[in-house]
């Protein structure tokens, strides 16, 4: 009687300990880190064979259907139902990525869901930077190049003075320095208008010579000639 009491009670007390591997970590939506350790669990499922007539495991990760990627544990005891595996750092972003538990006595193959792996030295690189820098370069001749993200257009100009001839219709480019002007040069002036330097009507100044022509010939001529007449009476 107390031999069939404890075939009774046996099943009861180690049934949760038997049966076929399960996985339970990872399963759909587990996100694993690259580059760090992750847990893979499992548990019995009461099928055959049980946990304690399988030997020891190896888990392998893989990728879409049968792209292997990496061996993450060999010599896993069964029985344990955890392990903590490290995630290989230099693979790629992807939800395709799934596990392989086997052992070789009896030969068995038992797979996990799909699951994410994030890498995160890689999750910013496909970021692109939207501002664009300007840039300013001025050579020796005096031309002006603007450069703005992967483009480039070119001003023509004199990059070291704000310079407006008369009657000019275009502005060349302004620089925010000043250079001074030398005494050989200052013959050479430009205004911001269209009068230039120095400027003076053409009659303005016809009247002005006629002025001293007519004063030239009063005293050099017209009055000698009077006095000449005034001493003849």
């Amino acid at each position: 009687m107390t031999c069939v009491r404890l075939l009774l009670i046996v099943p009861l007390v180690f049934g949760g300990a038997l049966g076929s591997l399960y996985p339970t970590s990872p399963v759909a939506g587990t996100v694993y880190d690259a580059g760090r350790q992750n847990l893979v669990e499992w548990i019995d499922d009461d099928l055959t064979p049980h946990l304690q007539e399988i030997s020891v495991l190896k888990v392998d990760l893989y990728h879409n259907d049968d792209e292997f990627v990496s061996t993450l544990a060999t010599g896993v005891d069964p029985l344990g139902q955890a392990l903590n595996v490290e995630v290989p750092p230099d693979i790629a972003n992807s939800d395709r990525y799934y596990l392989q538990i086997t052992c070789e006595e009896p030969p068995l193959a038992v797979y996990s869901a799909y699951f994410t792996i994030q890498n995160s030295q890689t999750l910013g690189q496909n970021s692109t930077d939207s501002t664009s820098t300007l840039e300013l370069s001025a050579d020796a001749d005096g031309v002006s190049t603007v450069f703005s993200g992967d483009s480039q257009s070119t001003l023509s100009g004199d990059p070291l003075s704000t310079r407006m001839i008369p009657n000019m219709t275009g502005i060349s480019w302004v620089s925010p320095t000043a250079t001074p002007v030398s005494s050989s040069s200052q013959n050479i002036a430009f205004y911001p208008t269209s009068i230039p330097p120095n400027f003076e009507p053409t009659a303005s100044r016809n009247a002005a010579r006629g002025s001293v022509d007519w004063k030239f010939r009063f005293v050099f001529i017209l009055w000698p000639s009077l006095f000449g007449l005034i001493m003849a009476l």
